[in-house]
């Protein structure tokens, strides 16, 4: 399987969009956590697993999990696992 650079490029796009409009909404509704650090999600690629589980993992690594089966992530599944992780936004 070939890589898609501009699948992961529309990945990455997706997710700063997602860093942009939700830090100063995210972090009022969540009391007490953490906002992630803005290049939390740099060099990672977001996939699905075999079992249908969306993960993410550096993009070094992604030829191999791509033998195991993973295919890529859609922008929304990608957009849902990070408002999982960082609730309160980004700072």
């Amino acid at each position: 399987m070939r890589s898609r650079p501009g699948r992961l490029f529309v990945l990455l796009a997706a997710l700063a969009a997602v860093a942009l409009s939700g830090c100063s909404e995210a972090s009022g509704q969540t009391q007490g956590a953490e906002p992630c650090s803005k290049t939390k999600y740099d060099a990672m690629y977001f996939a699905v697993d075999p079992s249908g589980m969306v993960v993410k993992f550096p993009q070094e690594e992604l030829e191999g999990h791509q033998r195991r089966g993973f295919k890529p992530a859609t922008q929304e599944q990608a957009r849902s696992l990070v408002r999982r992780e960082c609730p309160a936004g980004f700072r």
